[in-house]
């Protein structure tokens, strides 16, 4: 199986494919993460981390890499889903690995604090 990366955020809310909803999403991936725990695989699921919607090298080249305009605000993300961490949650024995702190200068999701394109 092959699994191409895709981040939810991509998701077109008003398409009328049925895979677009993240309802479906979810209980897809509860599906496949319930098939490997039922194959005897241990399963570890990594949450999104923060997602830059501008082109950074173009940002860092125009106003210098410790530019607040080159870092992507943590404001919004605690309200930000993760289709895969919510279906990793309900199925005991998956973990969730969350590597903001390793992005972020908060290290929680607090709703302050910015998440360096670079360090």
């Amino acid at each position: 199986m092959v699994m191409q990366p895709c981040h939810h955020s991509d998701l077109n809310r008003n398409s009328t494919d049925p895979w677009i909803q993240e309802s479906d999403l979810v209980n897809g991936y509860v599906k496949m993460i319930e098939s490997l725990h039922e194959a005897g695989v241990k399963v570890t699921v990594i949450r999104d981390v923060p997602f830059a919607a501008l082109s950074v090298p173009d940002c860092v080249r125009s106003n210098g890499a410790s530019s607040p305009l080159c870092q992507v605000g943590q404001g919004g993300l605690e309200n930000t889903a993760d289709p895969l961490v919510l279906a990793a949650v309900r199925i005991s024995d998956t973990n969730v690995v969350d590597l903001d702190s390793y992005f972020c200068r908060a290290q929680k999701r607090t709703g302050s604090g910015q998440c360096a394109c670079l360090s």
